[in-house]
């Protein structure tokens, strides 16, 4: 069950850095709040069915024993705080590399404004 989960999750992965590295996926930081209203409003609708059934879909009612999740909820009162690191780990190394690209192709070691950070043109 371990590897089909970690394996699953690897293609998750593959294939977001697919649709970048492939262009069809631009990513804006200008997106960043309305993603993660969307991440918060489907976050709160599992909770209340985890709550209602008795479950634990996205791990929101208990972090897994032995899981990376489990470590990381030691420093914040609720485990599912935890996500909240992960989210920005996650965001910035789908984000940044094309930032870095960008800046890079353009010839210059900075934004030139806080326009190039925010968008990818």
């Amino acid at each position: 069950l371990f590897l089909s989960s970690f394996g699953i999750h690897m293609l998750i992965c593959a294939y977001c850095c697919a649709m970048l590295a492939s262009g069809a996926h631009r990513p804006s930081a200008r997106r960043l709040p309305r993603c993660l209203a969307v991440l918060l409003v489907y976050a709160a609708a599992v909770l209340c069915f985890d709550r209602a059934f008795g479950m634990n879909y996205l791990f929101l009612m208990a972090a897994p024993a032995g899981s990376p999740l489990e470590w990381l909820g030691e420093f914040f009162p609720w485990h599912a705080m935890a996500y909240i690191p992960l989210v920005a780990v996650v965001w910035c190394a789908l984000y940044l590399p094309p930032v870095l690209v960008r800046m890079a192709t353009d010839g210059c070691l900075a934004p030139r404004h806080m326009n190039d950070i925010l968008s990818l043109r």
